[in-house]
């Protein structure tokens, strides 16, 4: 389980919507550095939120960017830090780490957002600007939420699909 509930959802909204086996948190270990005229080795470094595979081979990068009460900076500067934001959590350190872990091959990777940092027409034209690059999937956490407490059907003893579970059943404008 996660820090942050945002990705445990996610984290749920994979393994049963989606069929995929999911590791989550995945520190990426620094390497050599310097500091103060010294090499410095190891210690934490950046985190990969979710990595998925499923049973076609299938692999699935995620990174997941949510908070319900997002910052939100000067409206004109909005896509440009959300595009800053998916560099970040896509950077080469990252990505050295997820080759390393997943081999060879084809890699989805997916930034899953919250459309509360947008107003209508920015979401549209952040998408536009991330699909321009190629590399990356956006999918709206809003759209996970719902896609996961409309399937979830039981009552668990994980906490999140507790949850989950009872958002379906006892939460307000829960479809």
């Amino acid at each position: 389980m996660a820090v942050n509930p945002a990705e445990d959802i996610v984290n749920v909204w994979l393994q049963d919507g989606e069929g995929f086996f999911t590791r989550q948190n995945i520190n990426v270990p620094k390497g050599k550095r310097m500091i103060n005229g010294k090499a410095i080795y190891g210690g934490r470094g950046k985190e990969i939120d979710i990595l998925a595979t499923n049973m076609n081979g299938e692999k699935l990068w995620v990174e997941v960017t949510v908070s319900p009460n997002p910052y939100l900076g000067k409206s004109a500067s909005r896509i440009s830090d959300a595009m800053k934001i998916v560099q970040e959590k896509f950077c080469p350190e990252k990505e050295t780490e997820v080759r390393r872990l997943f081999g060879r091959g084809r890699i989805r990777k997916m930034f899953v957002y919250s459309r509360r940092i947008f107003r209508k027409e920015q979401e549209s034209e952040f998408l536009t600007k991330l699909k321009a690059l190629g590399k990356v999937e956006a999918k709206p956490f809003e759209e996970i939420f719902k896609e996961t407490i409309s399937k979830i059907n039981h009552y668990s003893v994980d906490p999140v699909r507790i949850y989950l579970y009872y958002s379906k059943y006892f939460g307000k404008n829960v479809p």
